[in-house]
């Protein structure tokens, strides 16, 4: 049978027990008396005669229990218990993911099976001033897991990135102590009158909801602020919305010299930027990342030194920052071609699978320019002529055959900072505007029959206006073959393009660095 509670006063407690014990007899069920506690309240000891109650039930005056698994009492006792239960308890699990040799599937089993959805039961039973030091206890056991799986030890400003959703440029690694007063607000929220008996909500405005939302409001934005109590519609998901919102305000702070975090910040925020944090780490489906590899990946996000200081480019002779920002936009040594390709070809087989017969760079798609190589004076051809589509589909939509160009551009170039931290997406689409009008080759292309297609990224992940409606439209297609929701398609498809793009970013750095230099030959593709 299943645990069952009765509460009241000490008569009340004792007549139901003594019925319950009379029904559960007629289906052949007895009390265990040593199963039993009878628990005293609000310093009412003297007020309860145990005789009324049978005999070998244990008494517990000191008003400290555990109900449904949420501590309930004193301050002391309420820190204790969640310590115990939800922290040392978390404590081996965590360790075991930092052991993990594989640290793309330790983050993963981190995010969902490790960090806040652990402690989230706890914060959402218990007032947020009676956790004490649990929740922090919490946060740094978890930001220990964090250090050794990926990162090594973090400064206080990458572990409050950390902590922010993937959508908002974090790794989704929410801090138990700071939605602490979020989770337990909409937990009252959802049990407010009328949901509750009325006899025991006649002082309800009084309550912890009160002071439950207006911490919440602390921490929020003006505009994101509740009504205090919160109303029975508010939403955890949507208050730790808010708090990420308020906490990139902080991060992103118009401050000096600090132009280059703000722009990277806004960058990781473009749509499916984070896709790659989400995809399985499956080596039969190519999205698997070499231990070395992803722990750059990591790196690059939070804005972490990848090198010990600023050196020479070995590739280039120009200045490999520590940071890796010029490593993703270095024209030398093949990374970029390397990256180019792999993208195409990713295109190339979703093109395949979905039944659009494609083909890589098919030559003689336009006719050659006039004074370029390959074109006579008189217009005729005297060679190949140019080849706008890095993968060509012979048809594409209602408009006949495509050509699709794939290029990735970098928003962290020197001199670009502040204008990308005020319009993140200026990049990517003001590199699709310049593919369009390099040589008319939209226009062209028009003249030809063909649909251009520019397909451009930013090193960040982020994806430009006209590839985000061809990889829907892509991803429609591959739903049509396989049975499955477009939406879920359209997730497959972004995380392999987001681990193609950085895998090959974090092997462009790892080869300008040169004490690894020796270490990454192992990791070069075959």
């Amino acid at each position: 049978m299943d645990d069952a509670f009765l509460a009241g006063g000490c008569q009340p407690v004792a007549a139901s027990l003594t019925r319950l014990v009379s029904a559960a007899r007629q289906v052949g069920l007895q009390l265990n008396p040593q199963k039993c506690e009878l628990i005293v309240c609000g310093g009412l000891t003297a007020s309860v005669d145990a005789r009324a109650f049978r005999a070998g039930i244990r008494v517990n005056a000191s008003g400290n229990f555990l109900l449904l698994g949420a501590p309930i009492g004193q301050a002391r006792y309420t820190e204790a218990a969640t310590l115990a239960e939800r922290v040392d308890k978390a404590r081996p699990l965590l360790r075991a993911i930092a052991e993990l040799p594989d640290p793309q599937t330790g983050l993963l089993l981190l995010r969902h099976c490790a960090s806040f959805c652990k402690f989230v039961f706890a914060l959402r039973v218990t007032p947020t001033q009676l956790l004490g030091s649990a929740a922090t206890a919490f946060d740094s056991a978890v930001r220990e897991c964090l250090e050794s799986l990926c990162t090594g030890p973090l400064p206080e400003e990458a572990w409050q990135q950390a902590s922010l959703s993937t959508a908002s440029g974090g790794l989704g690694l929410r801090h138990a102590q700071l939605h602490a007063p979020a989770a337990y607000a909409a937990s009252l929220a959802a049990v407010q009158p009328p949901a509750l008996d009325k006899n025991f909500c006649q002082d309800w405005p009084a309550s912890g909801a009160v002071a439950a939302a207006s911490s919440v409001n602390e921490c929020l934005l003006p505009d994101d602020q509740i009504p205090v109590p919160a109303p029975p519609t508010t939403k955890q998901q949507s208050l730790s919305q808010a708090l990420d919102r308020a906490l990139l305000i902080r991060l992103g702070a118009p401050t000096p010299g600090r132009e280059a975090f703000r722009a990277h910040l806004q960058l990781l925020q473009q749509p499916r930027a984070g896709a790659w944090l989400h995809a399985p780490p499956s080596e039969a489906l190519g999205l698997h990342v070499d231990g070395p590899l992803f722990r750059v990946m990591v790196r690059l996000r939070l804005r972490l030194p990848v090198a010990a200081s600023d050196a020479v480019c070995p590739l280039c002779d120009g200045i490999a920052d520590k940071f890796g920002d010029h490593a993703r936009a270095c024209p030398c040594g093949g990374d970029r071609t390397k990256r180019h390709n792999r993208l195409r070809s990713l295109l190339a087989a979703r093109a395949q699978a979905a039944g659009l017969s494609p083909e890589v760079e098919k030559p003689d798609l336009l006719p050659p320019r006039l004074g370029e190589a390959g074109c006579s004076e008189d217009g005729s051809r005297a060679g190949n002529g140019r080849r706008p589509a890095d993968v060509w589909v012979p048809s594409w939509g209602l408009h006949g055959p495509a050509a699709f160009d794939l290029a990735v551009t970098c928003g962290m170039r020197p001199g670009q900072h502040a204008a990308v931290a005020a319009a993140a997406e200026r990049p990517a689409a003001d590199y699709e505007a310049r593919k369009c009008l390099h040589k008319d080759t939209k226009a062209v292309c028009a003249v030809q029959g063909l649909q251009f297609i520019p397909m451009v990224v930013e090193a960040s992940g982020g994806w430009a206006p006209c590839a985000v409606r061809a990889w829907q439209q892509l991803a429609a297609n591959l739903a049509l073959r396989s049975g499955e929701p477009a939406s879920q398609e359209a997730d497959r498809l972004y995380q392999a393009l987001a681990i193609s793009l950085q895998r090959e970013n974090a092997r462009a750095v790892l080869r300008r660095m040169p004490e690894t230099a020796g270490s990454v030959r192992h990791l070069a593709d075959p």
